[in-house]
């Protein structure tokens, strides 16, 4: 008999869900209790950190000033992610991106030059 053959007849015989008949793994009708081995389901919000807020983590540990592609090695995070990140950061003004040749640097807004910040 082989392996499917063992399956079906199982099923057509009502082998009983291990989960549902496993004392263990049910709560106690008679204690009101669930069981001692089971893991919290919560995540503490304060352990919990955004990406933009380790981008702007990052930056402040750089003094302000960083290459886009070093936020990208430093991060983990993938290119994609960062620019996305970056472009929100960008649109909330808490960053600048200034364009070096083909690359980015990015910049806390305060510490740009004054020729910068001045709208034209």
């Amino acid at each position: 008999m082989n392996v499917v053959n063992v399956l079906v007849s199982a099923v057509k015989e009502g082998v009983p869900n291990t989960l549902q008949d496993n004392p263990q793994n049910s709560e106690n009708p008679s204690s009101g209790t669930a069981p001692a081995n089971t893991t919290p389901t919560i995540i503490e919000h304060e352990k919990m950190i955004s990406s933009e807020e380790q981008i702007l983590t990052l930056l402040d540990a750089h003094e302000g000033r960083m290459w886009q592609q070093d936020v990208v090695t430093e991060t983990g995070f993938s290119p994609a992610k960062v620019s996305r990140d970056l472009s929100e950061l960008e649109a909330d003004g808490q960053i600048a991106r200034v364009r070096k040749g083909r690359q980015k640097i990015v910049v806390d807004p305060e510490r740009l030059p004054g020729a910068l910040t001045e709208e034209r």
